[in-house]
């Protein structure tokens, strides 16, 4: 896996996946999941899409055009960004690799989704986690991993690979779809140099 960083704009981390660019570099496997099934994330399916697998003709074929494509060479990486075609009002952005032309991510900014809605919609099988940054000399690029006393909170689905990002007022600033879980799980499985999920500061 893995490749937790942030990337400005998505999961805010004052405002902060999903993965290192592609699944080979940014989910690379031999991260431990959890053993209670509850807590073991799994790839999440959205309007027939499975994050990880899918690829962007299959992204076309669901959702048309997209409104705006941003690139990000230096991690093989091409965003597709479509407004109006979310299970919630907002905007949505799907994450293909350029190189394996999968779909690696896919995250909604809503409109206005406050916790408790957002809670009455997604339903009561989640788990609370919050998360830090691994030492870095570059908080916005940095790894993150899972602390009690961390910054940033989410609200995770991850038998169905969801994950919402908590911001002021208990507002949800982000609803992510992965493929993997979207940070370390100590702050001593953090990698010197390499990423984990591309996240969002």
């Amino acid at each position: 896996m893995p490749d937790f960083t942030m990337k400005p704009i998505l999961f805010l981390f004052v405002a902060l996946m999903t993965f290192n660019s592609a699944p080979s570099s940014s989910r690379q496997p031999g991260i431990r999941q959890d053993l209670n099934t509850s807590r073991v994330w799994k790839p999440a399916r959205y309007h027939g899409l499975t994050v990880g697998r899918s690829s962007r003709a299959d992204m076309y074929r669901v959702f048309g055009k997209a409104k705006r494509r941003d690139d990000f060479k230096q991690d093989r990486e091409a965003w597709y960004i479509y407004e109006g075609v979310g299970e919630l009002p907002g905007e949505l952005t799907v994450m293909v690799n350029t190189l394996t032309n999968k779909i690696i991510g896919m995250y909604l900014t809503p409109n206005d989704l406050s916790k408790e809605k957002a809670i009455e919609y997604f339903g009561s099988d989640y788990v609370v986690t919050r998360y830090d940054f691994c030492p870095s000399n570059d908080e916005e690029s940095a790894p993150i991993f899972e602390s009690s006393s961390g910054a940033a909170s989410y609200i995770e689905y991850r038998s169905r690979g969801i994950a919402l990002l908590i911001g002021d007022g208990d507002k949800i600033n982000e609803v992510n779809y992965v493929y993997q879980r979207i940070g370390w799980p100590s702050k001593k499985m953090c990698p010197a140099s390499n990423k984990l999920n591309r996240r969002r500061a």
